[in-house]
C-alpha cells in the first residue's frame, strides 16, 4: 500500500480530474489507483453549504472566493466595499455541497480501516452582492448573511469533486487516546465495539464512519471532534413504554438489532444517535440484574461499564 500522503495526492488529483456522474464508476476508478486498499462507498451527507465566489450579472466570473477578494476588496472596512461595489449588479455564489464518505479495511481491528472524504460541490447563485440599505456589521456577516433576499440558485459552470481527507482511523483513534486519555467517548466507543458481539460480528466500517469537524470548547480553543455516524438509515425508533420489561423489552432490542444487522446494534445506536434513549439502556440493565438473562455475557459486561459511567458520542 502506498504512503498515505502519497496516496491522499493521487486521490486529490483524481477527484479533479473527475466530472460527478455516478458513485460505482467513481469508486471503480478510485480502486484502480494502486494495488492497495479496496475502498467501498460508504455513507453520503448533504445539506451543507459554503459561500462561493463572485460573478457579474451575466456570469461572468469576478472571484472564486468571495472570502479572499472581499477582505482584498474592502481594506479593513466593509462600508468601503459596500460603497466601491454598490452600483456594479454583482452577484454572491454558494457552493452547494455533500460529502462523499468512503471506506477500506485494512486488518481486524475494529478501527484499522482507512476513511476518505470526498466533496461533491456545485457552485450556484446565491443573492445580490449589495442591496440597498442593507449594512453588515462586519465582514463575516457580509461573507453569510443570515437574513437576506435569495435568488433562485442558477447553476454556475460544473459540479466537480473535492478531495477532502483521508486519514488512517487506528492513527487517528490513538492519537486521541494519548491526549485526552481512554475516557475520550469515541475510544470507549471503540473499545466497547471491539468487546461485544457486535464487533465479533462485523467490523466497525461496515456499519459507521466518523465524522470530523473542529469544535470551540467551554475555553474557547479550537478541538478536533470526531462523532461516529452510522451508516444505516432504515431502522427503528426504540420507545421505552410502562412497563417495558423483561420478554417484551428484549424483543424490543432483538428486533432492532435485525434491522440494523448486527447483534448490540441498540446499544451504539444509544451511543450515537437519538434514536434509542438512554432510559432504555438503564432498564435493560436493571431486568439483567435481576431475573432476566437475554444477552451475552460479553454485552452484559459492556452495558455493566457503560451502567456504572455513562457517556455518548
Amino acid at each position: 500500500m502506498p504512503q498515505s500522503n502519497e496516496l491522499a495526492l493521487s486521490l486529490a488529483k483524481l477527484c479533479a480530474d473527475q466530472t460527478p456522474a455516478n458513485l460505482p464508476a467513481f469508486v471503480e476508478t478510485l480502486n484502480t489507483l494502486s494495488p492497495g486498499p479496496v475502498f467501498h462507498h460508504a455513507l453520503t451527507r448533504g445539506g451543507w453549504y459554503r459561500p462561493g465566489g463572485v460573478v457579474s450579472a451575466d456570469g461572468e466570473r469576478v472571484a472564486d472566493s468571495i472570502g479572499e477578494w472581499a477582505e482584498r476588496e474592502a481594506e479593513g472596512d466593509v462600508l468601503r466595499l459596500l460603497a466601491r461595489y454598490a452600483d456594479d449588479g454583482l452577484l454572491a455564489t454558494r457552493l452547494d455541497g455533500q460529502t462523499h464518505y468512503f471506506v477500506a479495511r485494512l486488518g481486524e481491528g475494529p478501527a484499522e480501516f482507512l476513511q476518505l472524504e470526498v466533496e461533491e460541490l456545485r457552485e450556484v447563485v446565491d443573492r445580490p452582492l449589495v442591496i440597498p440599505g442593507w449594512i453588515p456589521d462586519n465582514l463575516g456577516e457580509f461573507l453569510d448573511p443570515f437574513e437576506y433576499p435569495r435568488l433562485e440558485p442558477r447553476s454556475v459552470g460544473n459540479g466537480h469533486y473535492q478531495f477532502r481527507r483521508l486519514f488512517d482511523a487506528a492513527g487517528l483513534l490513538g492519537e486521541l487516546e494519548t491526549r485526552h486519555g481512554s475516557d475520550l467517548p469515541v475510544v470507549r466507543f471503540v473499545a466497547d465495539w471491539k468487546s461485544s458481539s457486535a464487533g465479533e460480528n462485523a467490523p466497525l466500517c461496515e456499519h459507521w464512519i466518523l465524522a470530523l469537524r473542529d469544535a470551540v470548547d467551554r475555553y474557547g480553543d479550537t478541538r478536533l471532534s470526531v462523532r461516529p455516524i452510522p451508516m444505516d438509515t432504515d431502522v427503528p425508533r426504540l420507545r421505552l413504554s410502562e412497563p417495558s420489561r423483561g420478554t417484551q423489552l428484549a424483543n424490543q432490542i432483538h428486533a432492532f438489532d435485525r434491522s440494523a444487522g448486527y447483534p448490540f446494534a441498540w446499544y451504539f445506536w444509544m451511543l450515537g444517535s437519538r434514536r434509542v434513549p438512554h432510559e432504555l439502556a438503564a432498564a435493560v440493565h436493571r431486568d439483567l440484574m435481576g431475573a432476566f438473562d437475554y444477552l451475552p455475557p460479553r454485552d452484559l459486561k459492556v452495558l455493566g461499564r457503560w451502567s456504572a459511567h455513562p457517556y455518548c458520542t
